[in-house]
């Protein structure tokens, strides 16, 4: 009788679920502005959770080492409060944050005013060295400079048709300033949610875990509780090793190039440096994306160094790419460095610059899961380890 009663529920959750999916096809316009809807309330929760993620990876460090320093001392009678050390860790934690960013800032915004001002007064200069050089080449080559000039270009018509946009655009800057306005309103509100959501989880992170788990056993199998619980608690290791591992190789880059940079007294050493920086917390390739800023700025400054350039970049580049990234950034997170490059080139592909950034701890999940299924049926077949591979196998 309960086994009927089991399968009647199963059957009536898969009608349900199947007319709901119905319904919602037929008035998919309006299923999809009621998502629109729920998403813009959900997201900045969605944010605040990733933020809260992100900030208790140095926060959990700073605790475990506040909670060391109060029990050793000398005159303690008892250990120090929980949530003393858990506020206090947190305020560290948004301190250290807030002053990475502001010492970015600083470091960098005179920098570029600098860069800015220098590369407007040598302009052009540079203007007239790449005329020059491509009147050269057009000395050098007529074929080439037949070839550019058979281009039939109108340039009235072009004229007219800048001017044309110009008066369509104008007759909209009102409304478009009123929406960015909006726009920036929303963005300010829904970061100031986020950031509050963001310190209430992390300060009763605890006590949320013990809820989710509650909630996790009662509507779960125990059996499928376990599972779930053990691939969330993978998933969050991985998560924060990835991250702790991507600072530490976006700091050791950055390094090597201030180092390198300054030695050979390339312009711009701290500014290109800390782009570098930055930007290689995109994994795998964030690096070039600083490298095109910084070949400009030395390129109009000094063209032999910015070949240079070039070719320094490519050995540091080689470096970080073979020795470095695969042993803090793969060796992290435990993905043999092939499927880095895999993870990186799919989540690019897929979803930009944050497939990037989720796809090589999510494949390590996978990885990790399916190794240990691939042993686990090795095991029941007693598969010798001989048979597959002499060395360490899988």
């Amino acid at each position: 009788m309960d086994l009927n009663k089991q399968n009647m529920r199963k059957i009536m959750t898969i009608i349900v679920v199947t007319l709901l999916i119905y319904f919602g096809l037929l008035n998919y316009g309006t299923m999809r502005q009621y998502l629109g809807v729920f998403f813009s309330i959900v997201t900045p929760f969605i944010a605040g959770a990733c933020i809260a993620f992100i900030v208790n990876v140095p926060m959990r460090w700073i605790e475990k080492g506040l909670t060391n320093l109060f029990s050793k001392r000398k005159h303690a009678k008892k250990p120090a409060p929980k949530a003393f050390l858990r506020i206090s860790s947190l305020l560290i934690t948004l301190l250290l944050f807030a002053g990475v960013i502001v010492a970015i800032v600083f470091l960098v915004a005179p920098e570029v005013g600098r860069s800015i001002d220098l590369i407007i007064a040598k302009y052009p200069d540079f203007a007239l060295r790449v005329e020059k050089t491509a009147n050269d080449l057009g000395t050098q080559y007529p074929a080439i400079k037949a070839y550019i000039t058979s281009f039939d270009i109108n340039w009235n018509t072009i004229g007219q048709a800048v001017l044309d946009f110009t008066k369509t655009a104008g007759g909209s800057v009102l409304s478009s300033t009123i929406g960015v306005a909006t726009s920036i309103v929303g963005i300010v509100f829904s970061s100031i949610i986020a950031f509050v959501f963001a310190v209430n989880i992390l300060i009763q992170k605890d006590k949320l875990v013990i809820q989710a788990r509650k909630v996790i056993y009662a509507f779960l199998p125990e059996k499928a509780a376990e599972n779930t619980l053990y691939v969330c608690s993978l998933s969050n290791q991985t998560f924060a090793h990835f991250l702790s591992g991507q600072g530490r190789e976006s700091l050791i880059l950055g390094t090597m190039f201030v180092i390198t940079l300054s030695v050979f007294r390339f312009p711009y050493a701290l500014l290109i440096s800390i782009l570098i920086a930055v930007f290689s917390l995109i994994p795998m390739f964030g690096a070039f994306i600083g490298f095109c800023f910084g070949e400009f700025f030395i390129l109009i400054i000094d063209p032999v160094k910015a070949v240079w350039f070039i070719l320094l970049f490519v050995i540091l580049q080689q470096i970080e790419g073979n020795l470095i990234y695969p042993k803090v950034v793969g060796g992290s997170i435990g993905l043999p460095s092939i499927w880095v490059l895999v993870a990186v080139l799919v989540g690019g592909s897929l979803f930009g610059v944050i497939g990037m950034l989720v796809f090589i701890p999510m494949s390590s999940v996978l990885y990790v899961i399916f190794r240990e299924i691939v042993n686990h049926r090795l095991r029941e077949r007693q598969i010798e380890e001989e048979k597959i591979d002499p060395g360490k196998g899988i």
